[in-house]
């Protein structure tokens, strides 16, 4: 079904008014448990909220595999956990936020370029990668501590079939809650 650009605009505001009607439910995120995830819709947009404060937006086409992805810890895997790898680049002082002009690596030369980070008294120098922040052993157990916290916030979702109108709920719900978390800048 095709679908033009003014029927997907005009439907964000119901769409956001049904998921405001939610009461944000308790996630479960054990791998080996497909099924507390099984009442989950397969596609669509999903918040995540910390003290009823809603932090992070995100979508896709298998919301229960993304939800469990986001509650696995791995060095090695580039998509996991993606939202508690914000927050531990947050912690750090690695992130600062949506639409900042900070510290975000923007280029792979950005990223390989070694920076001096703190947290607390605590300073290194290292790379901005990904993989060189998780290989580090402090850092790393600041990602599966936020993992752990990630766990246990609690989660919307509203089920949205079309591609089109998934992204475009997603930035509307990103800005419309202001998530703190959300970037949607060109990486």
């Amino acid at each position: 079904m095709k679908r033009d650009a003014e029927e997907i605009r005009c439907r964000m505001p119901k769409l956001f008014s049904t998921l405001k009607t939610q009461t944000p439910r308790e996630i479960w995120c054990p791998s080996s448990k497909r099924s507390q995830l099984k009442d989950i819709p397969q596609k669509g947009v999903y918040v995540f909220y910390c003290n009823d404060i809603p932090l992070y937006v995100g979508r896709s086409d298998q919301i229960p595999d993304r939800i469990r992805s986001h509650c696995r810890a791995s060095r090695t895997s580039a998509g996991s956990a993606t939202f508690a790898f914000i927050l531990t680049r947050d912690k750090w002082g690695i992130w600062k936020g949506p639409y900042h002009d900070g510290p975000f690596p923007k280029t792979k030369k950005e990223r390989d370029e070694e920076i001096p980070i703190k947290k607390g008294t605590n300073i290194k120098k290292i790379r901005r990668n990904r993989k060189t922040l998780l290989e580090d052993d402090e850092i790393f157990n600041d990602f599966k501590s936020q993992v752990e916290r990630v766990k246990s916030m609690k989660l919307s979702v509203i089920e949205i079939e079309d591609a089109y109108e998934q992204a475009t709920f997603e930035v509307y719900v990103a800005r419309a809650l202001d998530t703190r978390y959300n970037d949607f800048r060109n990486h």
